[in-house]
């Protein structure tokens, strides 16, 4: 999987599952957190914490 279809897994995943982020990056076998966060924000213009909080549904 290249690093944009990466981005954008990580993307959808993490604002549809309530799970930690870091179990979404291990699960498409990245080991670098910090390197990944920085590759996110290249490609989605904001860090994977800040997708999910604008990404996740608010359930009111």
């Amino acid at each position: 999987m290249d690093r944009n279809c990466k981005s954008a897994h990580l993307g959808a995943t993490i604002a549809a599952l309530p799970c930690k982020i870091t179990g979404h990056v291990n699960a498409l076998g990245i080991t670098d957190m910090k390197n990944l966060s920085r590759q996110f924000k290249t490609i989605e213009g904001c860090s994977p914490l800040e997708y999910r909080k604008e990404h996740t549904p608010k359930n009111n």
